[in-house]
């Protein structure tokens, strides 16, 4: 029976409270604490920090307050905002779904970029915990 635990490997795939770079080493990270209740800072939520870092840059810079882009840059950006806005609000919700577009391109990038960071070497996807 496979068991994740005893593979050489399984510390690159599972969540751990240290965060592994490469020129700088070993980062341990901390742990919150609000009263009795206790906040762990995983690499998990380090990356869904970054993931939230990249997608509220990517949104402040297409209002038009960022650099200009290049030609092929901006259009695989307006091919995302078209498929989430035709494809996922005006199909799933309806002629008022275009209200719900700014919230559902942030979401959709979001996860695009959390899945994303999972590529990336010594990244991480979040996963979905059981319990």
């Amino acid at each position: 029976m496979f068991k994740p635990d005893e593979t050489v490997s399984a510390h690159h795939v599972l969540d751990s409270r240290t965060l592994e770079l490469p020129f700088v080493g070993e980062i341990h990270l901390p742990t919150l604490h609000f009263g009795r209740y206790e906040l762990p800072i995983t690499k998990y939520v380090v990356m869904m920090w970054v993931a939230s870092a990249l997608v509220s840059w990517w949104r402040g810079s297409r209002r038009g307050g960022g650099a200009s882009r290049p030609v092929a840059c901006t259009t695989s950006l307006e091919a995302i905002v078209v498929f989430v806005r035709d494809e996922l609000a005006r199909k799933n919700i309806g002629p008022h779904g275009d209200r719900y577009v700014p919230y559902l391109l942030s979401t959709f990038t979001f996860i695009l970029f959390c899945n994303g960071l999972g590529l990336v070497p010594y990244g991480a996807r979040p996963r979905r915990t059981s319990g």
